[in-house]
């Protein structure tokens, strides 16, 4: 499978949104939210898949987001789950997704585990390029990132196994700098700033061979990627043994899946090899789930109603259903589309500076020159620091 990797512009104004973010001392609003891809602040989250969708998309899937599984998700050929969670997946849950991959061929599960948060080492990368007045924001915001991440994690088991995989948590934080593995082929892991705070492995259960159980229906497993000594897995890849083409892929965490981190031109070499690992695919969901799990919904739930009119078929209202909703129908005809009443559009703000950091991304893309935008970068961060600026001279810029 062969797709364009980079977008320059797409990273550069990643980078230069991380570079200027810091710039207001007084008000800093860095969006968290985690594993989710839709909706303004999900897109810009340091914590969101926004960014790894749009990898999926380039390589040719049309993607969409669910917040609970339903018959919706039997379309899709790839499912890619990062909870909010540190529990392990209920047995409900595991047990629909696996029903789920059985139903047809060349269905593949990603499951992304809890042990990350963007938002640290987003503020750690600023307390290293800030300025002096920056710096004391940034380290502000720092402490209550890891203050934060610390209270949600506090509450976690140190040890569970639940059949996909099984955790210790409450280990060492490990940035790994060399890495084995199939997806470890052609990447630089000395650039590479992978986050490892707890160690996945293989679950207890799982050559039990017992019917139903994972083992029994993708009895093949490989570690894809992990560090130099084997210790520590970080994806681990099950596959049938009956070339139906299913798969299941849990990784350790998002340290190189998530927006802030995928920044990383050797994550997104990553992302590639996980992309690449589910086939040809054609439809890929991302599952969206809180701190409460994950609602499912059967199809009689479905064919019952949930349509939100059923308060019409209730007495007293039932004699008056119709004529209840033919009145609603035409307020909405004459209060929303464009030939009711006149509204006055939103104003548009030339003062707004993510329009700006969007438009200077989009030039220095179209110079199609990475090392001349990543200059500008630097030269913006040393204009910032007060420090004497480098401008290249002597090359000039021919039209074709």
């Amino acid at each position: 499978m062969k797709w364009k990797l980079t977008n320059l512009g797409l990273t550069l104004t990643i980078a230069l949104l991380g570079v200027f973010a810091g710039c207001d001392s007084k008000e800093v609003t860095v969006p968290t939210s985690y594993g989710v891809r839709s909706g303004y602040q999900q897109t810009s989250s340091v914590n969101g898949t926004h960014v790894l969708g749009e990898l999926f998309r380039r390589a040719g899937y049309t993607v969409r987001t669910v917040e609970r599984l339903s018959p919706r998700i039997e379309q899709s050929d790839v499912i890619v789950w990062a909870p909010n969670s540190f529990s392990p997946p209920t047995q409900e849950v595991r047990d629909y997704l696996e029903t789920w991959l059985q139903a047809a061929p060349d269905r593949t599960l990603i499951y992304i585990d809890r042990d990350f948060d963007a938002a640290i080492e987003y503020w750690n990368t600023m307390t290293e390029t800030a300025s002096a007045e920056q710096l004391l924001t940034a380290q502000r915001e720092k402490g209550i990132a890891q203050h934060d991440f610390d209270q949600i994690s506090a509450g976690a088991a140190n040890k569970f196994d639940c059949e996909w995989y099984a955790v210790e948590r409450d280990l060492p934080t490990r940035r790994p700098r060399r890495l084995t593995g199939r997806w470890a082929d052609g990447v630089d892991a000395g650039k590479t700033d992978l986050v490892l705070r707890s160690r996945i492995g293989y679950s207890e259960n799982w050559d039990k061979d017992e019917y139903g159980s994972l083992s029994e229906m993708m009895p093949n497993s490989e570690v894809v990627l992990a560090t130099a000594d084997g210790k520590d897995p970080i994806a681990i890849l099950y596959w049938d043994d009956y070339d139906v083409g299913i798969q299941l892929i849990v990784v350790s965490n998002g340290s190189f899946l998530l927006n802030q981190p995928l920044v990383n031109h050797e994550h997104r070499k990553l992302a590639a090899s996980l992309i690449e690992e589910c086939g040809y695919g054609q439809t890929v969901t991302f599952l969206e789930s809180g701190d409460d799990g994950v609602e499912i919904i059967t199809a009689s739930d479905v064919s019952a109603g949930r349509s939100g009119w059923e308060w019409l078929t209730v007495w007293p209202l039932s004699p008056l259903g119709l004529h209840i909703a033919l009145l609603l129908i035409v307020f909405c005809f004459a209060a929303f589309p464009i030939f009711g009443r006149p509204k006055r559009l939103p104003e548009v703000r030339s003062t707004d500076f993510q329009k700006h950091i969007g438009a200077l991304g989009e030039l220095l893309e179209a110079t199609d020159d990475y090392d001349y935008a990543q200059l500008r970068v630097r030269q913006y961060q040393q204009i910032a620091r007060g420090e004497t600026v480098y401008r290249r001279v002597g090359r000039a810029r021919v039209k074709p």
